[in-house]
C-alpha cells in the first residue's frame, strides 16, 4: 500500500477589512520519493467535502482508482 500525504488550506477573502472563509478549500497531495515530499496534485473543493473523498475522486478520475493508498493528513 502506497502512502500519500495531504494538507488542507481553506480559502479566505478580506471583505470590508474582515477575513472570512469563502467556502472553498485546496487539498495538496504529496508523495515521498528519495526521502523528500513531492507535490503530486491539488484538488479544489467546497469546505463540506471530505478531503479523502475528494482525493479518491481525483485518483479514480485520473486512472489511479485500481491502486490502494493510505491517506495521511499532515
Amino acid at each position: 500500500m502506497k502512502k500519500l500525504y495531504y494538507t488542507v488550506k481553506k480559502e479566505t477573502a478580506t471583505i470590508s477589512g474582515t477575513e472570512t472563509c469563502t467556502g472553498m478549500k485546496t487539498i495538496s497531495v504529496y508523495e515521498i520519493a528519495l526521502d523528500k515530499p513531492h507535490l503530486w496534485f491539488n484538488v479544489e473543493c467546497s469546505n463540506d467535502t471530505d478531503p479523502k473523498d475528494a482525493i479518491n475522486g481525483y485518483l479514480n478520475d485520473n486512472g489511479f482508482g485500481d491502486r490502494v493508498y493510505e491517506l495521511i493528513e499532515l
